[in-house]
């Protein structure tokens, strides 16, 4: 009996026959099926170069398709491009890790770097880059960032109540300030309750409604019309009702701007106020309290080019609105160039002829060129929490052979001066 050589099977390719497409039907997408074989496109494609794609025919004879849909942006560079092959081979010949943990990954940082100058061509700005598999893996990354950025503004004004309280104390023992006979009865006032007894309570109370503010529930912003995913967060920031409301209730408290009404984004900002009270010492030593206010906004989620809401341009002025509401809220504007970046609109960020400046961005989709999965999450270094990238890890995020390829696309772009976007 002859010995079966394991590598041998293991290494041919199953073919890819009316089987493999009724184990589809079957076992991975049976309702997707019916839908496609309603309108003839139950198709199992064998091949794909450039913009062709081949099916077999019922005689095992390939037959041509023109392949209009792109993979929904992913498909800038078509299928199998050369260039992307080639490297492809390289790194199998090479036989670079796919995996190599609690190492630095060399491919990464110069794809990490690469794009950090890819957009900050346009901002005139550094950022640092996190990488992950796909488009909705960068929505959730920016969504954590911003909450973690929310967080550390949370700690900071209860860091900062504990120590008003502790100069509050030693001021005393100083005689360097002193307590209005006034203040534990205003104090009783503002916080609606029907006494506060002396500095302790007094302070204990601040900082329960100091915390009481801080873990209110967030709101993200995001324009009706929006498509950022479809993972657990990414679903909550899109807008179409089809796809939210199976799981309406899990994931974030997100509100839907209208499209094309600057003003929306300035309500947006008045509406979702926290409000505090701070212990200060006045310039003559008297201890008081001062209401402060903050937005409970963690972000806001643009696509400059809207896709599956209709292909449609998010206005200068809404995208200027939103900057300004930003900015005011101390929330970030990520710009989702998912699928409209990367060249697509003829400027490597499509939100570029528009002026208007993001703190975050986020590519993915034609970033592998077909080949590679991969997306990338850019937040301005300003504003990047170095705690991030140690809390925020994936086991396939940063591979070297998915940002070998990438690093090939971001090529393919910039060459001959970038023709390719012109």
């Amino acid at each position: 009996m002859r010995p079966v050589n394991a590598h041998a099977t293991a290494g041919a390719l199953p073919p890819l026959d009316e089987s493999a497409r009724e184990a589809y039907a079957r076992h991975a997408r049976p309702r997707l099926m019916e839908v496609l074989g309603a309108v003839g496109l139950d198709l199992v494609y064998v091949r794909g170069l450039g913009d062709r794609l081949w099916y077999l025919d019922k005689r095992g004879g390939e037959v041509e398709v023109l392949d209009l849909v792109g993979g929904y942006g992913a498909g800038l560079l078509g299928h199998n491009h050369p260039a992307l092959v080639e490297r492809s081979r390289r790194l199998l010949d090479r036989g670079v890790p796919f995996l190599a943990q609690a190492s630095a990954r060399g491919y990464a940082g110069l794809l990490a770097r690469r794009l950090s100058e890819a957009v900050g061509r346009s901002t005139g700005r550094s950022y640092v880059v996190t990488l992950a598999s796909s488009g909705t893996e960068a929505v959730e990354a920016a969504i954590k960032h911003a909450e973690l950025e929310c967080a550390v503004r949370a700690d900071a004004v209860l860091a900062g109540l504990r120590r008003a309280f502790q100069r509050v104390r030693s001021g005393l023992r100083e005689h360097s300030v002193r307590v209005p006979e006034g203040l534990f009865p205003e104090a009783a006032r503002l916080l609606d309750v029907p006494e506060v007894a002396d500095l302790e309570d007094l302070f204990l109370r601040l900082f329960r409604r100091a915390l009481d503010a801080m873990d209110r529930e967030p709101v993200f912003l995001a324009l009706e019309g929006s498509f950022h995913g479809k993972s657990t967060g990414a679903l909550q920031l899109t807008h179409n009702p089809d796809y939210r409301s199976p799981w309406r209730r899990l994931g974030l408290r997100t509100v839907f701007l209208p499209r094309d009404e600057p003003e929306a984004a300035a309500r947006a900002v008045a509406n979702p106020r926290t409000r505090y009270l701070d212990l200060v010492v006045g310039g003559g030593g008297e201890v008081g309290l001062r209401e402060r206010a903050c937005t409970n906004i963690t972000a806001c989620f643009v696509e400059p080019v809207q896709g599956e809401g209709g292909i449609r341009e998010v206005s200068v002025a809404m995208l200027r609105a939103l900057r300004a509401a930003a900015d005011e809220g101390g929330f970030p504007l990520v710009m989702d160039e998912i699928q409209c970046g990367m060249g697509r609109t003829g400027t490597f960020l499509a939100s570029e002829p528009s002026g208007v400046r993001g703190d975050y961005y986020l590519l993915s989709k034609s970033l592998g060129g077909g080949l590679a999965k991969i997306s990338a999450l850019l937040v301005e270094s300003g504003r990047y929490l170095a705690d991030y990238g140690y809390l925020h890890t994936s086991t396939f995020a940063e591979d070297d052979p998915s940002s070998a390829l990438a690093l090939a696309v971001l090529e393919l772009l910039e060459e001959g001066g970038g023709s390719l976007l012109g």
